[in-house]
């Protein structure tokens, strides 16, 4: 073959050796494109798969569907699951900062720090483990009761189901005003997974249960001898004392306090008192009848007893009359009382009154806390202005946290435990039942709604006393008989 021919063969194999490779080549990436589709279609499928099932379960967790696989309160006819504990927590919890609200750093418990790993105050395990304990506790008692309506026939009427509908309604509105979806603001209150279901199952049973209650409580009678014997019986705990107090700056005139044979001699020295150190104050020297100008209203304060640890331990004993006088060590001063009248029995009657309190701090201003008092006035107004349909505002709406929960509700209302104003208007003698005003307060707004007069004073007590012991002995009775039984671990279970 000529060397031209020889070279051409070359080129040729050359030219289809070139083909060949780039035909594997080609073949190879289409392999490749082939493989990576695969790859890339296995890899989306997971992602998808796994962003499903992300989906599902915060979807399942806002619903509350593996809270509520959980029953950790169960009767004989009734089951509490989780979102329902999950609700009464929360009650618990944030009634607790409402009424401890300035106390909270003292008492050691952080917002920011799980509940669960901070001690409680009480010495009772976590803070977890406290409010847990308080809302077991509330749970067990009210199905207790609700298992006894149920055993006696009493249900909830048209009215009860519409106080439930309302305060559904009410949340809704806040939800919405909120520009929260409604489980956003329900998990936001109540914690994540309680739903509209679990909160009307909750309304429902308490509601039954104070209904049940309530019964029980209109039922349950002293005689005119049982009250007389157990006034007898313990005098002090049921009794009054009237008194004033000053705390005195010098010694000389706390002796002289002291050793008063009247009031005036009281007041005297407390003159004396104030005018040295009137002086020594300012360098000015002040007679006696400018000084008694701070001293004229020096006031008299009705200490029932247990609300004043030192006047109890001085003015209930045995012997103590009108114009004794006991001494007491406060802030670094000798502070004197002095007894207007002894220990006594309060016979005036008490009021049953409902209270919705709007703070002048939380609204910024007393005239916003009584634009916002006016505005619900208004609206009970428009509404059938009965006392359940304002109880249904002061459980939204009131600061009053020793009432709030009930309704707003001051049963057997005694003297000096309300704001000055907001007592005066309720022990107004010209009250009928069903008034209904605004009332201006020191530190804020009361809407008050008048139910009438409740027991004499002295009889309150002992009747709130007696009743609280025979319904610890209720309680444990039903607790018993419905066989109501707590799972602490699923307790536990509950997130914070």
């Amino acid at each position: 073959m000529s060397k031209s021919g020889r070279t051409r063969q070359l080129k040729e194999a050359e030219r289809l050796e070139r083909q060949q490779r780039q035909f594997e080549e080609k073949k190879a990436m289409r392999r490749m494109d082939r493989l990576a589709a695969i790859v890339s279609g296995a890899v989306t499928g997971v992602v998808i798969l796994a962003l499903a099932i992300y989906l599902l379960m915060n979807s399942l967790l806002d619903n509350g569907y593996f809270m509520r696989k959980k029953v950790s309160i169960s009767s004989d006819n009734y089951q509490i699951n989780n979102s329902m504990m999950s609700y009464y927590f929360y009650e618990e919890y944030r009634d607790f900062i409402n009424r401890n609200y300035s106390d909270l750093d003292d008492m050691g418990l952080k917002s920011d720090k799980s509940l669960k790993k901070q001690d409680s105050y009480y010495k009772d395990g976590t803070w977890f483990d406290h409010f847990m304990s308080v809302a077991e506790d509330r749970v067990r008692k009210e199905l207790a009761l609700a298992e006894e309506a149920k055993l006696s026939g009493v249900k909830l009427d048209d009215e009860d189901k519409k106080i439930i509908d309302d305060t559904v309604e009410n949340l809704k509105s806040r939800a919405e005003s909120s520009d929260e979806t409604e489980l956003e603001y329900y998990a936001y209150l109540y914690g994540r997974g309680v739903t509209e279901k679990d909160i009307r199952d909750c309304l429902e049973l308490s509601s039954l249960s104070e209904k049940y209650y309530n019964i029980l409580k209109s039922e349950y009678n002293l005689t005119d001898e049982e009250y007389d014997k157990l006034y007898s019986d313990n005098i002090a705990e049921y009794s009054a004392v009237d008194v004033t107090s000053y705390a005195f700056n010098y010694d000389e005139f706390a002796e002289a306090a002291k050793s008063a044979q009247s009031y005036e001699e009281y007041k005297s020295a407390a003159c004396d008192d104030a005018a040295k150190n009137y002086s020594e104050n300012y360098g000015t020297e002040i007679d006696r009848d400018f000084a008694a100008m701070f001293l004229a209203n020096l006031s008299v304060t009705s200490y029932p007893y247990g609300q004043n640890e030192t006047v109890d331990k001085s003015a209930f004993q045995d012997g103590v009359k009108d114009g004794d006088t006991f001494l007491a060590e406060e802030d670094g001063k000798t502070v004197v009382y002095y007894i207007i009248k002894a220990p006594y029995k309060q016979d005036y009657s008490t009021v049953n009154v409902r209270v919705i309190y709007y703070s002048n701090s939380t609204y910024g201003d007393a005239s916003y806390a009584q634009k916002s008092a006016n505005s619900a006035l208004n609206s009970w107004s428009e509404g059938d202005k009965t006392s359940a349909s304002f109880a249904v505002l002061a459980k939204e709406n009131s600061e009053d946290y020793e009432s709030a929960s009930n309704g707003g509700l001051y049963e057997n209302l005694q003297k000096n435990v309300l704001d000055s104003a907001a007592e005066e208007w309720a022990f107004d003698g010209k009250r009928t039942e069903g008034d209904c005003e605004v009332v201006a307060g020191e530190e804020g707004c009361y809407l008050m709604y008048y139910e009438g007069k409740g027991m004499v004073s002295w009889k309150s007590e002992i009747f709130s006393d007696s009743f609280s012991k025979y319904m610890d002995d209720k309680y444990a009775s039903l607790i018993e008989k419905y066989n109501i039984a707590s799972d602490k671990k699923k307790l536990k279970k509950i997130s914070i």
